[in-house]
């Protein structure tokens, strides 16, 4: 779930307001349940900076790396960030891209699908381990 305008003012605070419509949410639970309820909501900045660079350009890598640079910086701002994962994660996404548009995929979207539905995102890696589809 990406929440784009959502800050804290601490790292123990979990409460914060919808930047569309305002509701009072306290903690993850409370995200969770809003963003699934309320999709547009909830906006995917790595997904729109994909989308409007492949509007503009119509290249699938330069889309790519308008997405890879947006999710790099939403990375950096967590605890938890290692380099080297998110250069395997993105690698993984990268190849789910690739192999989809060297299969014949011809569409932005069918990207998009197949970069999310890859299971890079669950560790970094896919289902296999090995960072490639």
């Amino acid at each position: 779930m990406q929440r784009s305008s959502l800050q804290y003012a601490d790292e123990n605070d979990q409460h914060g307001h919808c930047p569309t419509c305002g509701e009072a949410l306290n903690g993850e639970a409370d995200w969770e349940d809003h963003c699934t309820n309320n999709e547009d909501h909830c906006k995917d900045p790595v997904a729109d900076a994909f989308f409007n660079t492949y509007a503009e350009t119509q290249d699938y890598e330069a889309a790519f790396n308008a997405g890879a640079a947006v999710a790099r910086e939403m990375a950096q701002n967590e605890d938890d960030y290692n380099e080297d994962e998110w250069n395997d994660g993105r690698d993984c996404f990268h190849a789910a891209m690739t192999s989809y548009l060297d299969g014949g995929g011809d569409s932005p979207q069918g990207a998009m699908d197949a970069m999310y539905e890859s299971g890079c995102g669950d560790d970094g890696d896919d289902e296999d381990g090995n960072n490639q589809n």
